[in-house]
């Protein structure tokens, strides 16, 4: 389990990481268990094959792809800046709050738990729901 207490350390974890396939974004490993403890911003492209809990506050300028858990506990903020992307082929426990100002895709999986989505922004954020049919555009 990692632990990150600020963005010097979360800077560091995801540099130490691997290039996807496309050698643009950064691969958390299956089997790797991030603890978020601080506010951090994700920059870049991100994908996500192992677990990532949230007890503080994840602003993403980038590109978030979950292909495994994330866990947003209560008290946590997943802040989706505008622009930025967030697509989700697996679960998302949302027990705190996401605040979304770009695209959220569920292209697999769900979100689920007790906390809300709010969409905001100008033009206000998009949540896209493949599983229930949402005519939408393919990126």
């Amino acid at each position: 389990m990692t632990v990150i207490e600020n963005q010097t350390q979360w800077d560091t974890y995801i540099n130490g990481l691997s290039l996807d396939d496309d050698a643009i974004g950064k691969v958390i490993p299956s089997g790797d268990e991030v603890v978020i403890q601080a506010e951090i911003t994700n920059e870049g492209t991100i994908t996500n094959n192992g677990r990532i809990t949230n007890n503080g506050k994840i602003t993403n300028n980038g590109k978030i792809t979950n292909n495994k858990n994330i866990t947003n506990n209560k008290g946590g903020i997943i802040t989706n800046a505008w622009n930025s992307r967030l697509k989700i082929y697996n679960d998302i426990t949302n027990n705190g709050t996401i605040e979304n100002e770009g695209i959220i895709e569920i292209k697999q999986g769900s979100i689920t738990g007790s906390g809300p989505i709010v969409n905001t922004g100008t033009p206000q954020g998009t949540v896209i729901d493949y599983n229930k049919g949402t005519n939408a555009p393919v990126s």
